[in-house]
């Protein structure tokens, strides 16, 4: 084809016509795997009809009935060719989440692509990956519920400074360079017995970083750490409020210099213990 498509499907559901498809050659093998068993579905999923021009990269998010058509036609493909018991398997079996994915991407002969959007719509909240060339993101993902935000694409990210106290693993796969992390669903607050109240410790801590709008900031940081711990209505211990916490404030600071600084000040531990225990109090 000369046209930038993965696939066609013409006549489905037409009275006394059989369904025909036609499959972009120039595409990846691996991609045109996917687009055959994406056309499959279109065949036989009842409601699909007519002729449809596809584009297996679908923003999950849209709501365009083609789209909706496209979304199906998707997950028809991953089951089929990444069986949910299966790759369920192939995580249990697995030392980290990058294994697994290799495993998944070589064994079904898909693209990482394809098998990272199976096993992250799999897994519980908090896991992002990154796939990285030269430190910059090629693309991210993360689990369904994820609090942190996963690195926008095109930014340049230290994949060892990010998220400190996250679980991390990487692998090299395909000519690329792949990081995930898990987040822990609680983190044990540091051991600092304070009798300061937060807004004290806050003021203190505000005077060194000295933000050229206080207010703002102020303003800024209380609203990311109320969202943080408004999210945490189940299970609600000092150690989950923390994780909600650190996956928010960390995920802000990667553009705001201010807030990067007050996440590294020495008064910071004991400013988040304050908070914490106020919250639950």
């Amino acid at each position: 084809m000369d046209v930038d498509v993965d696939g066609i499907c013409l006549d489905l559901k037409i009275p006394c016509k059989r369904p025909r498809v036609i499959i972009n050659s120039r595409k990846p093998k691996n991609r045109v795997r996917f687009t055959l068993a994406h056309e499959l579905g279109h065949i036989l999923i009842p409601w699909h009809m007519g002729s449809i021009v596809d584009e297996t990269d679908v923003d999950e998010n849209c709501i365009d009935d083609y789209w909706q058509i496209e979304n199906e036609a998707n997950r028809f493909a991953s089951e089929l060719l990444m069986p949910e018991v299966w790759v369920k398997g192939q995580l249990q079996a697995a030392s980290n989440p990058l294994v697994a994915l290799y495993n998944v991407t070589e064994q079904a002969i898909v693209s990482v692509q394809a098998a990272t959007i199976k096993i992250m719509n799999m897994l519980p909240e908090g896991q992002i990956i990154v796939q990285l060339d030269g430190g910059f993101v090629i693309s991210s993902m993360r689990s369904p519920g994820t609090l942190a935000s996963a690195p926008p694409v095109g930014t340049q990210v230290d994949s060892d400074a990010i998220f400190p106290w996250a679980y991390r693993w990487k692998l090299g796969m395909r000519g690329r360079r792949f990081v995930w992390w898990t987040f822990p669903a609680d983190v044990p607050l540091p051991a600092i017995q304070t009798a300061k109240e937060w807004r004290e410790i806050l003021d203190q801590m505000l005077i060194d970083l000295a933000p050229p709008e206080i207010q703002q900031f102020k303003a800024t940081l209380n609203g990311i750490i109320a969202f943080a711990n408004g999210s945490v209505r189940k299970n609600r211990t000092e150690g989950a409020i923390l994780s909600a916490c650190l996956q928010r404030l960390h995920s802000n600071s990667t553009d705001n210099l201010y807030l990067e600084a007050f996440l590294a000040h020495d008064l910071f531990d004991e400013f988040i213990v304050a908070r914490i225990r106020d919250f639950l109090n």
